[in-house]
């Protein structure tokens, strides 16, 4: 499958991504990626209260297709309400960008299973860190944002959706938006230098210094510390695409 030409032929056809093509894109990414050990079934439904899950125990991936759309649809109508610099040239290729990204999101989760069953390292015990807070329901459904292995999913997801996006002829306004979507709302969430909190992270576990010890993906990924000139130097890349919108 061409994830490229499947999106091109979606947008073309001014609508979203069906439960078939929703499975097809899920089904290629884990067949591509090895991960059939871990993905026994992948189910796209409207079963449950959310977008999608990954139960690692009965190796079942599920999405919620309404749910899928709806929370899809709220985002894009929080951003027209929010941001001032929001451009929607096509609010269609919108929708369908957010959608990808929450497909890949849950693809991510069973990546995540993969690395720590296979690697004993800093970022396999950020997810052991994140497992173990994880099992007190209320404080994960209170703090779901600030969870490391949630903040890495949606990176993930945006990532994988630019990669497609950035490859189709649309208006070049969208794809610099999408950009921007991705640098604030993402890659910035949760980090201010002016807060005792100054970390996504430290919301939920005291601070750390070996973990503020790993890479600056690994940091940026999980929410982890950053510097004051590494913020400055992942908000300036937004003057590229303000320039554009």
């Amino acid at each position: 499958m061409n994830i490229v030409l499947l999106t091109k032929k979606v947008i073309e056809e001014n609508r979203v991504f069906s439960y078939i093509e929703i499975n097809e894109i899920i089904n290629d990414y884990i067949n591509k990626h090895n991960l059939g050990d871990f993905v026994k079934s992948v189910k796209v439904n409207d079963k449950g209260n959310d977008v999608g899950y990954y139960d690692y125990s009965r190796g079942e991936l599920v999405i919620n297709y309404e749910n899928l759309m709806i929370r899809n649809n709220d985002k894009i109508s929080y951003l027209e309400m929010d941001d001032p610099d929001y451009y929607c040239g096509n609010r269609n290729n919108h929708l369908v960008f957010h959608i990808l990204s929450s497909i890949y999101h849950e693809v991510c989760h069973v990546e995540q299973c993969l690395y720590i069953n296979n690697h004993h390292d800093k970022r396999s015990r950020v997810y052991k860190i994140n497992n173990r807070l994880k099992s007190n329901p209320l404080f994960y459904s209170r703090n779901y944002d600030y969870f490391p292995s949630e903040r890495e999913s949606d990176l993930f997801g945006y990532r994988e959706s630019l990669k497609v996006f950035d490859k189709l002829d649309i208006d070049p306004k969208d794809k610099a938006y999408f950009h921007l979507y991705f640098i604030m709302y993402e890659l910035l969430n949760g980090y201010d230098l002016n807060s005792r909190i100054c970390c996504p992270l430290y919301n939920i576990i005291k601070p750390d210094s070996e973990l503020e010890s790993m890479d600056l993906n690994d940091r940026i990924n999980f929410g982890i510390k950053l510097s004051r000139s590494e913020i400055i130097s992942i908000y300036n890349d937004t003057n590229e695409y303000l320039g554009i919108i």
